[in-house]
C-alpha cells in the first residue's frame, strides 16, 4: 500500500472503531442534538405531513449523526496526539 492508502486505512479504522468521549466531547454533542431537536420541533410543526417532512426529518438525523461523529473522532485524534506526545516526552 501506498503511504495515502496507509493513511486512509488509519482514517477508516478509526471510523469504524468504538471511541469513548471525553466530559468536553460530550457536551458539544449534546449541543449539536439539542440544537437538532429544535430544528426538528419546527420542521413537525411548520410543515404539512408528507415525503417532503420525511426527507426533511431523516436528513436531520442523518446530518445529526455526522455531527456527532465528527466531534467523536476529532477528541479521539486529539487525544491520540497528547498520547503520543507524552509518550515523546517519557522516552526523553
Amino acid at each position: 500500500m501506498s503511504t495515502t492508502d496507509d493513511l486512509r486505512w488509519l482514517s477508516l479504522e478509526a471510523s469504524l472503531t468504538n471511541h469513548t468521549p471525553d466530559a468536553h466531547a460530550l457536551a458539544q454533542i449534546e449541543m449539536v442534538r439539542g440544537f437538532a431537536k429544535e430544528l426538528g420541533r419546527q420542521i413537525i410543526a411548520s410543515c404539512p405531513d408528507g415525503r417532503e417532512r420525511s426527507l426533511a426529518l431523516t436528513h436531520l438525523e442523518e446530518s445529526t449523526m455526522w455531527a456527532v461523529k465528527s466531534v467523536v473522532l476529532a477528541d479521539h485524534f486529539a487525544q491520540q496526539t497528547k498520547q503520543g506526545m507524552q509518550r515523546q516526552v517519557d522516552a526523553l
